[in-house]
């Protein structure tokens, strides 16, 4: 049996990483640096400015942050900037659930699909996948044990990221930090192809459990915002990691 684990919302906290990147990208970046202000600002004023925010990076005297914000583009920004912001306005966007598996962009109000990219996998890259909290305290414990228990017999566990840009690194440096055991990692871009590669898979992302093929079996990490995923008869729910893994210790004598 081949087992796949994804990460959001079922070993680190997704939605509350991203929601406390979404308020400190728009609070300190789009309302400080309006397209309007960028115009008429001096020469002398735009470089205290990329000296204050580092463009796109690390926002400087901003003390009661929970989160640290990283440059890792090495842009110069201010220009690329103010042809990103020019005069439009944030909505709900439409994108497509492969590019948005969580469905972030029904939570959260982007001028469009490039800006969500560069806030996901750019600019916040390091507080939404590094930086983010356990779903629970012994959350890296359970899978390190499923890891283990698995590996003593012939089904494999291996943990499944989408990744783009900057979050790969991101997302080994949470992997390292909570010292997770095992050797399988995939990382991809999209999860079009992920069910050819898996029997089971534990997950919370809406798109994986949207498209459970037959023969194969979704273990679903409920929220609410994925329970009408299990209307699907190949879906089960469980409340958190832990009771999945229990149910996966079954399944390994039968499948």
């Amino acid at each position: 049996m081949r087992i796949g684990v994804t990460l959001n919302e079922v070993i680190r906290a997704h939605y509350e990483t991203v929601n406390q990147s979404y308020e400190l990208y728009t609070s300190e970046i789009n309302q400080s640096l309006n397209t309007d202000e960028l115009l008429e600002t001096s020469e002398d004023d735009k470089l205290y400015l990329k000296e204050k925010f580092n463009f796109a990076g690390e926002v400087k005297n901003h003390e009661n942050s929970p989160l640290v914000q990283y440059d890792l583009t090495n842009s110069e920004g201010l220009e690329d900037y103010e042809e990103m912001v020019d005069n439009r306005v944030r909505n709900l966007i439409s994108v497509e659930l492969l590019d948005d598996p969580m469905n972030i962009t029904k939570l959260h109000k982007f001028y469009d699909s490039e800006e969500f990219q560069y806030f996901m996998y750019s600019e916040n890259a390091f507080e939404i996948f590094a930086r983010t909290p356990l779903m629970y305290e012994s959350v890296m414990k359970d899978l390190n044990d499923l890891v283990i228990s698995m590996n003593q017999t012939k089904h494999s566990v291996t943990v499944v990221s989408q990744e783009r840009m900057n979050s790969q690194s991101a997302t080994l440096l949470f992997l390292s930090q909570t010292r997770f055991f095992g050797n399988n990692i995939n990382f991809c871009y999209d999860y079009s192809k992920i069910w050819e590669k898996y029997d089971v898979i534990v997950t919370a992302d809406q798109y994986i459990a949207e498209n459970v093929p037959p023969k194969k079996v979704c273990f679903l990490i409920k929220n609410e915002y994925n329970e009408y995923c299990l209307a699907n008869e190949r879906v089960y729910g469980f409340k958190k990691f832990g009771d999945a893994c229990k149910e996966l210790r079954k399944y390994k004598n039968i499948l």
